[in-house]
């Protein structure tokens, strides 16, 4: 007891005393601090493969962060104010840290500092729940990264002391201290920018830039002063240089289609080739070369000279085919095909089975949750960040012509939207509008449930409050309707706390023996009920046949994954190591009229959530052009298998550089093609090179569409 009590007063004392520590240790306090920090982070990252180039630029930035802080309190002569401002930054990067850990752990990705101020009050309003669990499951870290704050608290008059400068040797040393530092900073700064710089990362550093694609590579402090530096010069243009033998192959292509024609006699009913030159090409009278002779900027020059070499998908014997039906529009929170199963979710079943059978459709990750996979269903765009922010809220001002709410508006149709969460999450109450849904309701603006207190809310009881009101007008009127539904039962976390699992637990409790899946099931139940309500009042009303439904999910149930340190989703998947990352985002698209419901139409060419837009305007009958998507319509011919086309099918992983072609997968982490069975390339690694090429192309363009208001620019 008496040795407790004597080591309790030399803490006591130590803690106490104002004797300031000597100078190596003053001198690498702020660095070391700053190196904590990035490790926690690199350490807490699971999910990141581990580099040593990685963690050497992390460290190197840590330092120069340290020092820097460091330097900037030494030149303050008044201690007190000193100490204030690197409390402040302790803290404050302690903060940004611990979130960025629990985006990663939540969400599986790191959201930009400007997003994260933007999004603060929703967020923390809405998921207060999650937070708790983010900060208890990542509690470790989080005593980590505020100890150097809290340390220093206790600890700054010895680690910041006030120095006499009133001798001219006192000046000196003060001055020769500063010089110290500075010259240390500017060390450590040009070797992480030296080692940031080389590598295969440099995109990710510059063009590319995104604070998911910056940590891992480069650690949290580069990417926060990379964040600030593009904030105020804005970000780096990737350096392209156009020419229309790189764009397309059209030339090549044709003439293999000539030879194929001339091979099987040019008959109309065998041949795709013929078929598709029958129907024509979905595109518009866009006036390119009078854009280009007038562009007064080389950005307008360069997406012009991009979009008009593009080649544009043909129209095809399912143009038009809805055309005049209703259209029932959804995108499912967390929504996958493991929910469909043909007992437990029989009209889910249904739909996925039935009509329009999609074998090889993904939900990539967008990098940017709900609102990405709902601006990718939305859009036919791919999703990317531009300057810090998710590319649907970028959008909010730009012109946005094949936005559903105004292609069907222009129709004739009722157009509503709907979302069973608060109205204005992620600033729906902006974007939604822009797509042409002036009629968009949600919690605070129009729509009441008696779920509504709870989180998450029923789609079903959506459904219930919306549904008859349409098919009313609709039968009294003959008026078609289109309405959107962003979903929300299917919301993590899962576990019996979730108001749907809860609400649904006997459905599917003890159905696998694990309680994340099993609650995922339950809450998606509400899923299944709200479909079996919507069927049951389209046949009440005799109207089956002349309404479409379309579901596609928003991203895969991340919330399943590392609960607990299980990956819940990949052992609910089948699942496991030797898969390719991208199958973790293999789903289904539920594309589904009464009138087709016998046809059984099999899709099997690979296809994701940006290929939904183009897919449905063909379907009824909207003339678009398709040169101007990142997608493409599903339905439409691809061209033979292994030639390189720009208006070819593809499925596109932005996280990865991944890719899936008619051909084959393409994992670009090992540098290895899978072709599908029965396929052999000619030249497969000139195959890999142009079809990555193009697919890089289209998620920078896709970038550049939104950054610059390109409809307006080609549309005007």
């Amino acid at each position: 007891m008496e040795q407790i009590k004597k080591a309790l007063s030399a803490v006591k004392a130590f803690f106490n005393s104002t004797k300031p520590f000597p100078f190596p240790v003053r001198a690498v306090y702020f660095p070391l601090s700053f190196i904590l920090i990035e490790l926690v982070i690199q350490i807490a990252d699971s999910k990141a493969p581990f580099s040593f180039l990685c963690l050497l630029r992390s460290l190197l930035a840590g330092g120069a962060a340290g020092m820097l802080i460091l330097l900037i309190v030494h030149l303050i002569p008044k201690k007190g104010v000193s100490r204030g401002i690197a409390m402040f930054v302790l803290y404050f990067a302690g903060l940004l840290a611990m979130i960025q850990v629990g985006s990663r752990y939540r969400f599986g990705i790191y959201f930009q500092i400007g997003y994260m101020a933007k999004m603060a009050g929703q967020a923390a309003g809405n998921f207060f729940g999650d937070i708790v669990s983010i900060v208890l499951h990542n509690l470790l870290a989080l005593i980590l990264l505020f100890l150097p704050a809290v340390l220093f608290t206790l600890l700054r008059k010895r680690i910041l002391p006030q120095e006499q400068l009133r001798k001219k040797h006192a000046r000196a040393v003060w001055r020769g201290h500063a010089l110290f530092y500075c010259m240390i900073f500017i060390l450590l700064f040009l070797f992480n920018l030296f080692f940031c710089l080389i590598g295969g990362d440099r995109q990710y550093y510059t063009y590319n830039y995104t604070a998911s694609n910056a940590i891992p590579r480069f650690g949290f402090v580069n990417s926060i002063r990379l964040e600030s530096e593009y904030a105020v010069f804005g970000t780096p243009k990737e350096k392209i240089s156009i020419s229309v033998e790189d764009l397309t192959t059209t030339q090549a292509v044709e003439e293999t289609l000539a030879e194929t024609d001339a091979a099987t006699g040019g008959d109309p009913e065998t041949e795709t080739a013929a078929v598709a030159r029958e129907y024509g090409n979905n595109v518009m009278d866009i006036d390119f070369d009078t854009l280009l002779a007038n562009d007064g900027d080389e950005m307008y020059t360069l997406m012009d000279t991009y979009y008009s070499n593009q080649k544009p998908t043909k129209k095809n014997e399912y143009t038009g085919k809805f055309s005049g039906k209703n259209l029932i529009m959804l995108t499912g929170e967390a929504f996958c095909s493991l929910v469909i199963d043909e007992e437990r979710t029989p009209a889910l079943y249904r739909l996925a089975n039935s009509s329009f059978v999609f074998d090889e459709f993904y939900v990539p990750d967008y990098d940017q949750s709900t609102t990405g996979g709902e601006f990718a269903n939305m859009s036919g765009i791919i999703p990317t960040w531009i300057d810090g922010m998710p590319a649907f809220l970028a959008s909010e001002y730009d012109y946005m012509p094949f936005g559903f709410g105004y292609v069907f508006n222009d129709l004739g149709y009722n157009v509503t939207a709907w979302h069973n969460n608060d109205y204005n999450y992620y600033y729906r109450d902006e974007t939604h509008p822009n797509m042409g849904y002036d009629n968009y309701k949600g919690f605070g603006n129009g729509l009441e449930l008696d779920s509504e207190p709870y989180f998450p809310a029923s789609d079903l009881e959506m459904m219930e409050a919306t549904i008859p009101d349409m098919i009313d007008e609709y039968l009294a009127t003959g008026k078609p309707f289109h309405a959107y539904y962003m979903t929300v039962s299917g919301h993590g976390r899962y576990g019996w706390h979730n108001a749907m699992s809860e609400k649904n637990r006997e459905v599917t409790d003890g159905l696998t023996g694990y309680e994340t899946i099993d609650a995922y099931y339950a809450c998606n139940m509400e899923l299944e009920y709200a479909f079996e309500y919507i069927l049951e009042e389209l046949e009440k009303a005799g109207i089956l046949e002349d309404t479409v439904i379309s579901l596609v999910g928003d991203h895969y149930p991340y919330y399943m994954t590392e609960e607990e340190d299980m990956d819940y989703y990949a052992i609910a998947a089948g699942l496991d190591e030797d898969d390719l990352a991208m199958e973790r985002y293999h789903t289904t698209w539920l594309l589904w009229s009464g009138d087709t419901e016998d046809e059984q139409i099999n899709v099997d060419i690979p296809c994701s959530s940006i290929d939904v837009v183009p897919t449905l305007l063909n379907l009824f009958g909207v003339e678009y052009d398709s040169r101007l998507f990142t997608g493409r319509d599903v339905l439409a011919p691809d061209p033979p298998v292994g030639t390189v086309s720009s208006d070819m099918h593809l499925v596109l992983f932005i996280l990865r550089d991944d890719w899936i072609s008619a051909a084959g997968k393409y994992d670009a982490e090992s540098g290895e093609f899978y072709p599908f069975d029965g396929v052999e390339l000619e030249n497969e690694e000139e195959y890999v090179e142009k079809v990555s090429q193009m697919a890089s192309q289209r998620i920078t363009f896709a970038k550049y569409l939104i950054e610059y208001d390109y409809f307006a620019h080609a549309m005007p």
